[in-house]
C-alpha cells in the first residue's frame, strides 16, 4: 500500500488584520432550559439490530480487502 503526502498551503493574507469581527463582551454561560426527555428519535431493536448486522458486514469487507492487498 502506497500513500500520498499532499502539502497544501493557503493564500497568504496580504493586508491587515482590522477588518475581523469585534468580539462582544462576556458574560456568565445561561444554563439550558431542561426539556422533558424526547424519546420520539430512538431507535426500535430491529433497526438496532439491522445497524449492528450492517456494521459487522463492513468490518467483514474492510478486514478481507486488508488482507488482500496486505498478500
Amino acid at each position: 500500500m502506497f500513500l500520498t503526502v499532499v502539502v497544501v498551503t493557503p493564500p497568504c493574507h496580504p493586508g491587515l488584520m482590522t477588518d475581523q469581527l469585534a468580539l462582544l463582551p462576556s458574560s456568565p454561560p445561561v444554563p439550558a432550559p431542561v426539556a422533558a426527555a424526547d424519546t420520539s428519535w430512538e431507535l426500535d431493536e430491529h433497526t438496532r439490530t439491522v445497524g449492528r448486522l450492517g456494521l459487522a458486514a463492513a468490518r467483514l469487507a474492510l478486514r478481507a480487502a486488508s488482507a488482500r492487498l496486505a498478500a
